[in-house]
């Protein structure tokens, strides 16, 4: 199973494009990454096709649908496009993400918990523990970003928090090389978007945040 406890964190990459095309223009140029995102851009913009698409590329994928109703059909639909995980708001009801785990645990698939916009993110992450769920990710938001000036780097010891749980832990958010390193130890999975996929040369840029994380 690619979600479980990790010595040093995957590297996941946020394909977060409008444009299927241009999305595995540059997917193609990621042989290194550990797993790919559909983004939930790509998602909205184009549909299971593009989780269907990204998956081909033989790679572990996640369909970041931001699922908030209806967990169990949503969860389907990912399941079916070929994404080996889903992500779930933490925020919404129990019923969702219950029905989300249920249908991620009869076909050996995965259910990641986006935390973002929780205020008490700890007591949210033991419920959602007692709910059947195993991985979540801290998470700001790209408008949270831009208005605030606030990255993913301020979670390193949230994230080590919630893992004491016994959750598998994946942090995203304007993350670069010199923050990743900051996740060693505290998180299992490292998400990179912008930073990789907009860069004149993604695959150096993957490189550049793999040696970070010391891998």
């Amino acid at each position: 199973m690619v979600w479980e406890r990790r010595e040093r964190p995957l590297l996941q990459v946020a394909l977060d494009f409008v444009s299927l095309p241009e999305a595995l223009r540059v997917a193609a140029k990621l042989s290194k990454a550990d797993i790919l995102e559909a983004g939930t851009p790509l998602v909205k913009g184009e549909g299971m096709k593009a989780v269907s698409a990204i998956s081909a590329l033989e790679k572990p994928t996640l369909a970041d649908t931001k699922t908030c109703d209806t967990g169990a059909l949503e969860a389907s639909m990912a399941f079916d496009a070929g994404a080996d995980a889903m992500t779930v708001m933490a925020f919404s009801d129990d019923s969702v993400i219950s029905e989300a785990v249920e249908e991620a645990e009869r076909r050996g698939k995965v259910v990641v918990a986006d935390m973002m916009h929780l205020k008490d993110p700890i007591e949210r992450a033991k419920r959602l523990k007692e709910l059947g769920v195993r991985a979540v990710e801290l998470h700001v938001g790209i408008s949270q970003q831009r208005a605030y000036g606030v990255t993913a780097a301020e979670l390193a010891e949230l994230a080590g928090k919630v893992r004491e749980l016994g959750l598998v832990v994946a942090v995203a958010g304007g993350i670069r090389p010199e923050t990743a390193g900051l996740f060693v130890g505290k998180a299992d999975v490292v998400v990179v978007g912008s930073y990789i996929t907009k860069a004149p040369d993604p695959s150096k840029a993957l490189e550049e945040v793999l040696r970070a994380l010391g891998r």
